[in-house]
Formats: C-alpha cells, sequence, structure tokens
C-alpha cells in the first residue's frame, strides 16, 4: 500500500505555529520535503515507508547487495575500539595539579571499564557478522540451488520429449 506524501495542506492542519517569528510556511514545506526524501529512502533501500512511520517492522527482505554492503559494513569495524584519557586543564592555581591527579585517575579506572565493555561488544559484533555472512551465503547458496534443480528438471523433460520424438521417427 503506497501512499502519496501530505500536502502543505494536510501538513498546515497538523502544525500550528503561532510565533510571529517563525514563518511557519516555510516549516510546513520543509516538513512535508523531509517526508517525501524519507518515503524516497524507504522505497530505495526496499523498505515499506508506512511500516516504518507507523512503527511496524518493514516486511520486505533487504536485496542480496543491500545485504552485502551491510555485512561489509559489519566487517570493517576498526580492530581495537578503544578510548584514550581526555582532560581539559585545571584553571585552579594552588589544588589544579592534585584535582587533575585525581580526575586522570578516576577516568582511567573508568576507560579501563568502558574499554573492557568496547572489546566485549566488539569481539560479539565481529562473530554476529560472521554468522550473518555465513548464513548469507548459505542462503545464496540455497537459492542457486533451487535455480539448478529447476533447471536440470527442465532438461530432463526436454531429453524424455526429445527420446520420445526419436523413438516415434524410428517405428
Amino acid at each position: 500500500m503506497t501512499r502519496t506524501p501530505p500536502s502543505p495542506a494536510e501538513i498546515a492542519d497538523l502544525i500550528e505555529i503561532r510565533d510571529p517569528a517563525i514563518d511557519a510556511t516555510d516549516v510546513r514545506a520543509r516538513v512535508a520535503d523531509a517526508l517525501i526524501r524519507r518515503r524516497a529512502w524507504a522505497e530505495r533501500e526496499g523498505l515499506s515507508y508506512d511500516a516504518l512511520a507507523s512503527g511496524q517492522p518493514a516486511t520486505s527482505a533487504p536485496s542480496p547487495d543491500a545485504l552485502r554492503a551491510a555485512i561489509e559494513r559489519l566487517q570493517g569495524a576498526p580492530a581495537h575500539p578503544m578510548t584514550s584519557l581526555l582532560l581539559t586543564p585545571s584553571t585552579t592555581p594552588l589544588l589544579g595539579g592534585l584535582f587533575r591527579r585525581f580526575r586522570a585517575l578516576v577516568h582511567n579506572v573508568a576507560i579501563f571499564y568502558v574499554n573492557r565493555s568496547a572489546n566485549t561488544q566488539h569481539v560479539f559484533n565481529q562473530a554476529a557478522a560472521g554468522s550473518i555472512y555465513a548464513l548469507a551465503r548459505a542462503a545464496e547458496s540455497a537459492g542457486e540451488l533451487d535455480a539448478l534443480k529447476k533447471r536440470v528438471s527442465s532438461l530432463e523433460r526436454e531429453i524424455r520429449e526429445l527420446r520420445q520424438q526419436i523413438a516415434g521417427e524410428v517405428k
């Protein structure tokens, strides 16, 4: 079910702007343009815009090219996602050095746990990407196998018909 994008008049009914400093017509036009762009994006991706807009899952399966691109993005993640220490200089003259050391110590503890969590997530992401890739290859192979089975059965049928024709001509 494909709906047409809302017209500016329909958007005007939905959006009421009372601030005189804001150009309501411009805002409505920008909203309409954004809706048109999002609908076009969804169609390019093979997704149902209406399902996405209503919070439902898009029911159409991604194209093989889109699936390959997504898997390549997953596999192209950085090898070791690590966070480093970033502190701003302290402006307190007397206790600034002590305060900076304390902040560095607290930040190092936080960074330790963040890096540990990031590494665990990275390992999981790589395993998931590998599994998804294997499943995609298996599905692709299954599709190729089905096509080959159909081709073999049509060739077998053609061979039977040719044998029948030859048998009919010999008698």
